[in-house]
């Protein structure tokens, strides 16, 4: 019989593509053979169910009796430490937390990172984090952080690496990096939490003082045209008067919310030669895409990753003339460097596999 293990985190398929990049690391890494996987997701969520088929999505009403016969909990992946976006995950992790001391099921966290910033509700993370068994972390600031600063028993937590580098070592691992074959010279993916309206505006500039000097793709990496994601700030940076400029630019608003695989919402990067983001994932996915890569500042665990990666981080504020300046400094990352983070996560969930199992 399998082992039943419960997906704790029940953001996935709200429109974030990195959020299914570390889903489908996660599943590659661990495997279908001994372990049955349960998900809670809001009912909307249709796509994420056809698109995780290994995965057994259930309703609202199945809830509550399927994570408590659960007896292993998993929170794979993303920044589950993190106050930057608010206090929604600090909530839901407490949650969690009471249902757990009623069940006694193990909890583990498997690829997770932290912000920083998060320091501030350092006690009450460190609640939560003590009650887990075990905590593999998915970079090197977020290992330190947790041991250092939160204050975490230390034989808890593994340093590993981010769960999207297995999805992304099968996906793009051989891509080719002819750039003559790529249509646009710049990808660009820029989203902030506190985004300032000098920010967008200083991007507007560079984007419309290059135009015609750089084949432009501005990529929607969080897809909800009515949230406060890359898209509205896209619109933002176009009024009526600048259709012509928009016809050299073009918008990349892949099609999330229906059955198409994760590769094809990914398939964009192959495309450019330099990325250029604010995002984690994009940054590191555009990485394995062979693209020359910089990245925006915007929270502590972007800076780690750049550093992680060796490329370089634009500072904020930001204005045309420094991003202008950036594109001389994008560098591709070294392939060698990638294929030790891909070791590093499928080791640290194979770790994970071999204690669940037992």
């Amino acid at each position: 019989m399998k082992k039943k293990i419960f997906l704790s985190f029940d953001f996935y398929g709200s429109g974030n593509i990195g959020d299914d990049i570390m889903l489908e690391g996660f599943i590659k890494g661990m495997g279908n053979e001994i372990f049955e996987y349960y998900c809670y997701v809001p009912e909307s969520r249709k796509h994420i169910k056809k698109r995780f088929r290994g995965i057994n999505f259930v309703t609202k009403e199945e809830k509550e009796v399927t994570e408590r016969s659960c007896p292993v909990w998993i929170g794979a992946g993303d920044t589950p430490v993190q106050v930057k976006s608010g206090d929604w995950f600090l909530k839901k992790l407490n949650a969690d937390r009471e249902i757990l001391k009623q069940t006694g099921a193990r909890y583990f966290f498997a690829g997770i990172g932290a912000e920083a910033e998060a320091e501030v509700k350092k006690e009450l993370f460190l609640e939560i984090l003590n009650d887990a068994e075990h905590i593999w972390t998915r970079d090197k600031m977020t290992y330190d952080f947790l041991k250092e600063v939160i204050g975490v028993n230390q034989e808890k937590v593994s340093l590993s690496s981010d769960l999207a580098n297995i999805f992304l070592h099968d996906e793009l691992g051989g891509i080719s990096k002819n750039y003559d074959e790529r249509k646009y010279d710049i990808g660009i993916c820029y989203y902030d939490e506190n985004a300032s309206s000098s920010n967008i505006f200083e991007l507007k500039k560079f984007l419309k003082k290059n135009f015609k000097r750089y084949r432009s793709l501005l990529i929607c990496n969080d897809i909800n045209v009515r949230g406060n994601f890359e898209y509205s700030g896209y619109v933002k940076m176009f009024s009526r008067m600048e259709k012509l400029f928009r016809r050299d630019i073009k918008i990349c608003l892949p099609e999330y919310f229906t059955e198409e695989d994760t590769g094809k919402l990914i398939s964009h990067f192959a495309d450019c030669r330099l990325v250029m983001s604010s995002r984690y994932h994009v940054l590191l996915t555009a990485a394995w895409a062979g693209c020359k890569v910089i990245s925006m500042e915007r929270s502590s665990k972007v800076t780690a990753l750049s550093k992680e990666l060796n490329i370089f981080e634009i500072k904020k504020p930001f204005t045309a003339e420094k991003l202008n300046e950036s594109i001389s400094k994008a560098s591709i990352v070294d392939r060698d460097l990638l294929l030790d983070l891909y070791k590093k996560s499928i080791n640290g969930v194979k770790e994970l596999s071999n204690i669940i199992s037992k």
